[in-house]
């Protein structure tokens, strides 16, 4: 009887389609503290779960070149690819960014340290919002458009501004393979003294490959920085 239950169970497993099972995928990005990669700010640690082709959720561990954990990120996209639900927490002083989605509203809160107060603030979804990892999934499905020189428009949440921002995406092809990305803010003032980002796209497979802009991650003494990021997939890239 024991032997029949585990030949029905197979049997039940090999006959669901492959497409209901979700995925992991795991990657690495390095990050330099300029394009020269002279030094290693510090590594991020990727985990991505995808089933029929839709990320459901992601998880991001920062370390330092010691291996010791910085930050962490957790993005859930059950609701929304673009707009996930999120929260990043920075180990080390205890900065928190979280993003809650009730209905259409959007909860946002913000802490600058452990210490210090929890803020937040409520406020109605916009069109074309985006949020935290949910930019890659929108720069990632209008692949095709960025690498013809098609724009995109999206607004943005910053959480450390209880707001959000109007961005403008815009993309041209590198080589046959490859889509390059530059995100700055559509305001044409605020855009003076704003970041720009820089990336780079596997038209293929869809792969964040390259990085360069602000970072999420402080420096040790607590000042902003800019890095410049490569990711590895490994081997199937």
């Amino acid at each position: 009887m024991k032997n029949f239950s585990l030949f029905f169970y197979l049997i039940l497993l090999f006959a669901l389609p492959v497409s209901s099972f979700a995925e992991e995928l795991k990657f690495v990005g390095t990050a330099y503290t300029a394009k020269d990669k002279k030094a290693i700010a510090y590594i991020e640690k990727h985990t991505r779960v995808v089933k029929d082709a839709k990320v459901l959720k992601s998880d991001t561990i920062y370390y330092d070149t010691s291996d010791k954990k910085l930050a962490t990120l957790s993005c859930n996209y059950e609701s929304s690819a673009f707009l996930p639900v999120f929260e990043f927490v920075d180990h080390r002083t205890g900065y928190t960014e979280r993003l809650i989605k009730s209905g259409n509203k959007l909860k946002i809160e913000f802490q600058d340290s452990s210490k210090a107060k929890v803020e937040t603030k409520e406020m109605p979804i916009k069109s074309s919002p985006s949020a935290s990892q949910g930019l890659n999934e929108l720069i990632k499905a209008n692949l095709e458009k960025l690498y013809k020189k098609g724009d995109v428009e999206t607004s943005f949440i910053l959480p450390s501004r209880l707001d959000d921002i109007g961005m403008l995406i815009t993309g041209k092809p590198n080589g046959a393979d490859k889509v390059d990305v530059l995100i700055k803010v559509k305001n044409i003032l605020f855009r003076i003294f704003a970041p720009q980002l820089e990336m780079t796209y596997s038209k293929k497979s869809g792969h964040l490959l390259r990085y360069f802009g602000n970072s999420n991650i402080m420096t040790e003494s607590g000042d902003k920085q800019n890095v410049y990021i490569e990711y590895d997939y490994g081997p199937d890239e």
